[in-house]
């Protein structure tokens, strides 16, 4: 039965109905609930992550502003080996990362050829370590060979391509052309031999 008002609403479903929490705003509504005195003062009882008389800020592990369009408050998802304190920044989501560590969400070493394990960073493996050796030699000799390749002389395939489909709708007008002509005399060759056949029998 609909007896009360739907979550994010506030009022009288048997008098003046139910209307939007202004919380912040009518059109951008972050509140479970809410109350309206009769002096228009509002109490707003946040959704999960925002806080605020009008929820209108981030609680403690969201961050985002509920203010601007189409803001919400989001989870910060933090890497808990990565962290030492809890939460983020409000604003950009930026966990606190321990010394060594980086990352929006702190899940990458500071050093190259590191990993996180655990709470710290350690080197990886020789294996590891020799297969990233031979694949910057790999890209280091790529990018040497490409530089001494001149692409100039090479026309660009779309071009041909291009042409071929221009080409191949010109095609296509002049068979639909020629189709339609075609249809068009069988339908008036069928038409005249009605019409010669009917004077035939008229003369008989």
């Amino acid at each position: 039965m609909c007896e009360k008002c739907a979550e994010g609403f506030y009022g009288d479903v048997n008098k003046n109905g139910c209307k939007p929490c202004p919380c912040p705003e009518k059109s951008k509504n972050f509140a479970q609930g809410c109350t309206v005195d009769g002096n228009g003062a509002v109490q707003c009882i946040c959704k999960n992550g925002y806080k605020g008389y009008l929820c209108d800020e981030c609680s403690e592990g969201f961050f985002g502003n509920p203010l601007s369009n189409n803001g919400t408050c989001e989870p910060c998802q933090c890497n808990e080996k990565g962290i030492y304190n809890h939460g983020c920044d409000s604003r950009t989501g930026q966990c606190f990362c321990k010394e060594g560590i980086l990352g929006l969400r702190c899940n990458i070493c500071n050093n190259e050829r590191h990993y996180l394990d655990g709470s710290s960073c350690k080197i990886c493996d020789n294996c590891t370590l020799s297969l990233l050796d031979h694949t910057d030699k790999i890209s280091h000799i790529l990018e040497v060979s490409f530089k001494n390749v001149d692409l100039s002389g090479i026309p660009a395939p779309w071009l041909m391509l291009d042409s071929f489909d221009i080409r191949a709708n010109a095609l296509y007008e002049k068979y639909t052309t020629f189709n339609d002509a075609k249809d068009g005399i069988e339908s008036f060759n069928t038409i005249t031999l009605q019409k010669m056949e009917l004077l035939s029998e008229q003369e008989h």
